[in-house]
């Protein structure tokens, strides 16, 4: 959604032309202290389907799928059952017992994001002893290898 700002660094991120107050509009990306003129907005706001896309397939299919986390909690005294119903998954390549609000975090790797709703939905979500869980999804995964 475009929304002309007040501007205070009165240049355009993009492409460093001079932007009156109230001109500028509110950089999609970098947030609201950034602003871009109208031909950048223009040129980011037909973009923006290019830019997911490019998200998506780019940086989200690696040779080891999409990176997100699970912190699931559980029923009082189901943490143990929940934990070794969890890690005959293959997807789930680790799984973290927790001390404080939360009982597990698993980290999963799958292929996309369509799937990994499916899986969260259809095969940990119905596990006995889950009282609910909240999924954690990053872009890309940053390894050193």
């Amino acid at each position: 959604m475009r929304k002309k700002i007040f501007c205070f660094t009165k240049k355009c991120a993009e492409c460093g032309k001079k932007i009156g107050f109230f001109r500028g509009y509110r950089h999609p990306i970098l947030g609201k202290k950034k602003c871009v003129c109208r031909t950048c907005w223009d040129k980011i706001d037909k973009s923006e389907s290019e830019y997911n896309k490019f998200i998506h397939n780019t940086l989200c299919k690696d040779k080891h799928g999409v990176p997100c986390f699970v912190i699931i909690n559980t029923k009082p005294k189901y943490e143990k059952v929940v934990y070794n119903s969890l890690k005959k998954f293959p997807e789930i390549k680790e799984l973290h017992p927790l001390l404080g609000k939360h009982d597990l975090l698993a980290k999963i790797e799958i292929e996309s994001y369509d799937k990994l709703g499916s899986f969260v939905i259809n095969k940990i979500r119905p596990v006995r002893g889950i009282k609910n869980t909240r999924t954690l999804t990053g872009a890309f995964s940053l390894r050193s290898s």
